[in-house]
């Protein structure tokens, strides 16, 4: 479900000032974390500029994950691309 980011976009983001790109965005930024914090659909997204990566910003006492449980038959029942639309719509309507 996770795509891979060109690192060159983090890069470019890092080499930008922080004040710009809050004033011209509306985010938050974490000076020492190196993160910024961007609202989008009403979820709050993490842009880690150290780990090169974008994830879903969770409470700390409930990290932002989800786990469902299928029968093992499910790929008997259900063709794989549905399997995954159904996972897909299912956390989004939890989310």
């Amino acid at each position: 479900m996770s795509e891979t980011i060109d690192k060159t976009n983090f890069l470019d983001l890092k080499s930008c000032d922080p004040e710009i790109v809050t004033a011209r965005t509306g985010c938050r930024y974490d000076k020492i974390k190196g993160q910024y914090f961007v609202n989008i659909w009403e979820n709050t997204y993490c842009v880690d500029l150290n780990q090169y990566e974008v994830k879903p910003q969770g409470d700390e006492d409930f990290p932002s994950e989800a786990r469902l449980l299928f029968d093992r038959t499910i790929q008997q029942h259900l063709p794989l691309d549905i399997i995954y639309a159904l996972a897909v719509e299912v956390c989004y309507a939890l989310g």
